[in-house]
């Protein structure tokens, strides 16, 4: 693996400054994103962000696309910085009986918060990366927008939504109006290295078989053995630990009881799970905390708006209500399984409006 580089150790001649940082991971999104500014003539310089020890494999395919395009390539090592904001959070929220989103916290704080910072210092005038969102000036608002793509479930509005008015007028997307067969067809095309690599999977840092081991080998305190319980208190088992469980987990329970079970509630405090029936996992109304709007005026009182719990569903109707500390969503048909620690990002047709924290649902 290449030695980590700063901003600082690059002596560039301001004639010579870059117009775009790119975020390069060493897969094919990322990649064609760096191709498609080259050919608009923009002039680029690659970027890897080492935040685990297991990126080898990535540092060398982002450094192999940036020599086909013949730009500069740059390691940057957030890997201490990442683990006491990343992996410790995403640790603790576990062990809280929440389910955290590392990817939102990440873009927010690291992608364009760190590598933005590093992109400044080079000169670069923007950060690309390989989402597929599309952000634009409003020219009626002056305000920057972001909004969702044709890509479908590709669409990766929801892990954005924390992102200020600083950061966007400094993000360009060049894949926000292409479908991810496009890409591909895009790769082949150049003769892409990466053309044919697999997605990338869910949580960057973890190699093991799921967060549960993750969490086993680097929170032991967090899988203490404790009570299976029904929504009646009665002990129905033992489970292995409350961070191997979120809220309508079905698989792995390992409880007979004559009728499905699923995860229903989880207390940190009596390190006990709830267990219950699937219509015990349907819940119409939220309590959402920790605000973060893209732009003013914000929400107002009964506001309409489409909203997801979770990236890979369909946004579903709510009406928002502000209440002291937060927004009370109330939706127009039970959701599934909404969980703490998860968030609540409201749309309003494609334009992305914000979201918050699930505190909690009933």
């Amino acid at each position: 693996m290449p030695d980590a580089v700063t901003a600082a150790d690059l002596q560039i001649p301001n004639y010579l400054m870059p117009d775009v940082l790119v975020a390069l991971s060493g897969g094919v999104d990322s990649s064609v994103a760096l191709g498609l500014l080259k050919q608009k003539g923009f002039d680029v310089i690659g970027a890897t962000m080492l935040v685990n020890d297991h990126m080898d494999k990535a540092v060398e395919d982002a450094a192999k696309t940036a020599s086909f395009f013949n730009v500069k390539h740059l390691v940057f090592d957030y890997r201490e910085h990442f683990k006491n904001t990343i992996i410790d959070y995403f640790i603790n929220s576990y062990g809280l009986g929440q389910t955290p989103n590392p990817c939102i916290k990440c873009n927010d704080q690291i992608k364009f918060g760190l590598l933005l910072d590093e992109a400044k210092k080079l000169g670069c005038r923007y950060i690309a990366t390989g989402h597929y969102i599309r952000v634009e000036y409003d020219k009626k608002s002056g305000a920057y927008v972001v909004m969702r793509t044709l890509a479908g479930s590709k669409d990766q509005t929801y892990f954005l939504y924390r992102l200020k008015q600083a950061q966007l007028e400094h993000i360009i997307t060049p894949l926000g109006a292409y479908l991810k067969e496009d890409t591909r067809l895009l790769a082949v095309k150049w003769g892409l290295h990466v053309a044919d690599k697999a997605e990338s999977q869910d949580i960057c840092f973890i190699s093991e078989k799921n967060y549960a081991e993750y969490i086993k080998k680097n929170a032991l305190e967090y899988m203490k053995q404790g009570d299976y319980i029904d929504e009646d208190k009665k002990v129905l088992g033992r489970h292995k630990g409350i961070a191997g469980h979120t809220i309508g987990q079905r698989k792995g329970l390992g409880i007979s009881a004559g009728k499905r079970l699923y995860v229903t509630g989880i207390d940190p405090d009596t390190n006990q799970v709830i267990l219950g029936e699937k219509e015990r996992c349907y819940k119409k109304q939220l309590t959402i905390v920790d605000i973060s709007l893209l732009f003013l005026p914000g929400i107002s009182d009964n506001m309409r708006v489409a909203c997801k719990i979770r990236s890979s569903m369909r946004p579903a109707m709510a009406v928002l209500h502000n209440i002291e500390g937060g927004i009370r969503a109330v939706f127009d048909e039970p959701v599934w399984a909404p969980s703490p620690g998860q968030s609540a990002v409201f749309y309003d047709n494609d334009y992305l409006l914000g979201g918050g924290t699930i505190k909690n649902a009933k």
